[in-house]
């Protein structure tokens, strides 16, 4: 495979599936979307299987230290979430199945490619896989790696009607709606990007995740905003304020003086919403 310079070695997939180790519970309060037993645990591999995962990674960089390409290796660590203490030696992609944004947020410090590397298992509402997309993109990931559904046998251009019965989740219009968060991303310089969680302040509940440049760019996701007053805690400036409706791909781009003291509101009915701010040069 050495020659391919577009893949990356993952060594062990869900390596926490058999003699598993509890670490943690998830998603205990939301019995609607998470509802069987195992959507409630965080488990990680065991001792014996990472002294495997290393073996592995180090037969991996050994046998390719001489050769033309030297591939990116990824650690399978959980479902959800968890904080890692330290991946593997030579690991540079940490993968999460299911993940949550606290996934990336919980490993800030460590470095390496967060990945959101399978979904499903959710009610078969596309809003609910697309905002899962939008959360962990949105607090620094790198990687967005679903499971569609829609391909298989017979349908390889995905348009298989994915039955109530199946596990996940997928289709050209979930695919469709996708595209914008695409889009969006590569609107934004992500790659001097670092994390913020307190761009936006509200007199209400509110929760956030997003990336800011230094040199004045801010990409936010946010929740349970519905049209309400928020306060901008930024630098003044002229900036370009664009707001982005995540279902639908409808966008309201305009020019905007801000402050601490600016007040802005989302054109759309709908709880959640992309924002960009850039400043204007």
């Amino acid at each position: 495979m050495n020659e391919f310079d577009n893949l990356f070695f993952e060594i062990q997939n869900e390596p926490w599936s058999d003699n598993p180790c509890l670490v943690n519970y998830a998603n205990l309060s939301n019995d609607s979307v998470f509802s069987n037993p195992w959507q409630k645990k965080v488990e990680i591999a065991n001792p014996v299987s990472l002294q495997w995962q290393q073996k592995i990674a180090a037969a991996v960089i050994e046998t390719e230290k001489n050769l033309k390409n030297q591939h990116l290796i990824s650690e399978n660590i959980s479902n959800f979430e968890f904080a890692v203490d330290r991946p593997i030696h030579g690991v540079s992609i940490l993968n999460f199945h299911y993940a949550s944004p606290n996934a990336v947020i919980a490993n800030l410090v460590v470095r390496g490619v967060k990945s959101l590397d399978e979904t499903g298992f959710m009610p078969h509402r596309s809003e609910l896989y697309i905002e899962q997309a939008w959360g962990f993109m949105l607090a620094g990931g790198g990687i967005y790696n679903n499971l569609d559904y829609s391909f298989i046998a017979g349908s390889e251009d995905g348009s298989w009607p994915i039955p109530g019965s199946n596990p996940g989740w997928g289709g050209p219009a979930f695919r469709k709606q996708l595209r914008y968060l695409v889009t969006f991303m590569k609107k934004l310089p992500f790659y001097e990007m670092s994390f913020c969680d307190s761009l936006v302040m509200a007199d209400f509940k509110i929760s956030q995740v997003g990336l800011m440049s230094p040199k004045g760019t801010y990409g936010m996701f946010l929740e349970d905003i519905e049209a309400k007053p928020l306060q901008i805690k930024i630098p003044p400036g002229n900036y370009f304020v664009e707001w982005l409706n995540i279902y639908t791909g409808e966008s309201e781009i305009e020019e905007a003086t801000l402050d601490n003291n600016t007040i802005i509101i989302s054109p759309f009915p709908c709880k959640k919403a992309a924002l960009m701010i850039k400043l204007k040069q």
